[in-house]
C-alpha cells in the first residue's frame, strides 16, 4: 500500500506535464489499476514486467523496465502418433 501511495503522489507532479492528449485517453480507474500492477511488481522484486499497454509503460517509465511481449508461433505437433 505504501508502494501505491508514493507511485500515485508521483504521478500527481508529474501529470502536469504530460500531453492532454495522453491524459484524456486514461481513465483515473485505468491509471490506479495499473499503478497497483506497478506497485505490486515492485513489492515483489520485479525488475520488468510485459505488457504491451503503452499507458501501463508511460506510468511505469520512472518505476520499472516495461517490455513488449515475445511473440508467439502457432503450436505445431511433434509428429508422434498417439496409437
Amino acid at each position: 500500500a505504501a508502494i501505491f501511495a508514493n507511485l500515485w503522489k508521483d504521478w500527481q507532479k508529474k501529470k502536469n506535464k504530460l500531453p492532454d492528449s495522453f491524459l484524456s485517453q486514461a481513465t483515473r480507474a485505468e491509471m490506479k489499476t495499473d499503478y497497483m500492477i506497478i506497485a505490486t511488481a515492485l513489492a515483489q522484486g520485479a525488475t520488468c514486467i510485459y505488457s504491451e499497454d503503452r499507458k501501463l509503460k508511460k506510468f511505469a517509465e520512472d518505476h520499472l523496465k516495461v517490455v513488449g511481449l515475445p511473440t508467439t508461433y502457432e503450436q505445431r505437433t511433434l509428429g508422434y502418433d498417439d496409437k
